[in-house]
C-alpha cells in the first residue's frame, strides 16, 4: 500500500519541531517527499539549515 494513495498532502504546509534532530529530520523530509512545504524549526539553526538546504536539494519545499 502506498501512503501517498491513502492521504492526498500536496500543497499543504506543515511546521516540524525539532526538524534538526533524526526523527523530526526524517519527518520533515518524509513530508516534503509527499509534495509538503515544510517550515523546519530546531533550537539549533545550523541543524535546521541543514535539514533544509537537504529538502530543497532533493526537490521539496522548506
Amino acid at each position: 500500500m502506498n501512503v501517498k494513495n491513502l492521504f492526498n498532502l500536496s500543497g499543504k504546509t506543515a511546521a516540524v519541531t525539532g526538524a534538526g534532530g533524526a526523527l523530526c529530520g526524517t519527518m520533515a523530509e518524509a513530508l516534503a517527499g509527499a509534495g509538503v512545504r515544510v517550515a523546519v524549526l530546531d533550537i539549533s539553526l545550523e541543524k535546521a539549515e541543514e535539514t533544509a538546504a537537504g529538502i530543497n536539494r532533493n526537490g521539496g519545499t522548506a
